[in-house]
């Protein structure tokens, strides 16, 4: 069943604070993450045809690059670019964000509950999870067992 706006609804209306954040660090990673997959594609056909209309200031796809990096650029500029937001909470938060199930494209990140250490990807290409912490490259002689990522580790006050 479908919910009919009325003239001048948005489907953001009532949504809660929180509902609202996460949504929009949702829509921010996923248009970050296509306007870059816009600008290969968008350098790639430009070689082959430097004319087209379609990625110039009156074509649909520059239409789309512009309003991408309107809406990107500001907050790029004001935190540091895409690095440092990157570092800061997508990365790890991307992994809880999104429904990776369908495709294994996630980070699978691991965290010592013990130490901090967070791990990606392991070295056979599996999850973490579960490993001794001090089996990590990283780890030390923690004695800690990696677990998933949660929502807790990425509140600010659990900075490592």
């Amino acid at each position: 069943m479908t919910t009919e706006l009325q003239w001048g609804e948005t489907p953001f209306d009532k949504l809660s604070r929180e509902e609202m954040r996460m949504l929009l660090c949702k829509l921010y990673t996923a248009l970050n993450a296509t306007s870059g997959a816009l600008a290969m594609s968008r350098a790639a056909e430009l070689q082959i045809d430097p004319n087209s209309v379609f990625w110039g200031p009156h074509g649909n796809g520059g239409r789309i690059m512009m309003m991408a990096d309107q809406a990107l650029n500001p907050i790029k500029r004001e935190f540091g670019g895409d690095e440092a937001i990157s570092r800061a909470y997508f990365r790890y938060a991307d992994e809880l964000l999104f429904d990776w199930s369908s495709i294994k494209f996630g980070s699978s990140w691991a965290v010592c509950p013990k130490c901090g250490v967070m791990i990606g990807y392991s070295r056979d290409g599996d999850s973490a999870v579960g490993t001794s912490c001090a089996g990590t490259r990283r780890g030390g002689s923690c004695t800690g067992t990696l677990r998933a990522l949660s929502w807790d580790d990425l509140r600010p006050e659990a900075k490592k």
